[in-house]
């Protein structure tokens, strides 16, 4: 029995065709961390929810990104010194920030 996926819940499928990749459902609740994500590496850039991001935009955040947006998030700003406390979210939402992330990468 083969269930079919509403095309919304896609990322872009016709970059991943392309790419070769298979097509995995994108959950709605993950929608939010990516953007926020891609909002923080290009401020100048209007983005929302609905914003479809090609496989090369994906492809160029870097791991410095990530960081940055995890300190960001947790810190207050991208670069924390040593004495810095993590007062602007706990764990556990950084955590489920990775996931969503990742499940777009």
């Amino acid at each position: 029995m083969s269930h079919k996926v509403p095309a919304d819940k896609f990322l872009d499928t016709r970059a991943c065709a392309n790419a070769g990749w298979s097509k995995r459902p994108q959950h709605k609740k993950y929608r939010p961390s990516l953007t926020g994500l891609m909002r923080y590496k290009h401020p100048d850039r209007f983005i929302d929810n609905d914003t479809v991001f090609s496989v090369e935009e994906l492809g160029a955040v870097t791991p410095l990104d990530v960081y940055s947006f995890f300190c960001d998030k947790a810190y207050g700003k991208p670069d924390p010194d040593g004495d810095d406390s993590p007062t602007h979210c706990r764990s556990s939402t950084l955590e489920f920030h990775k996931k969503a992330i990742s499940n777009f990468m």
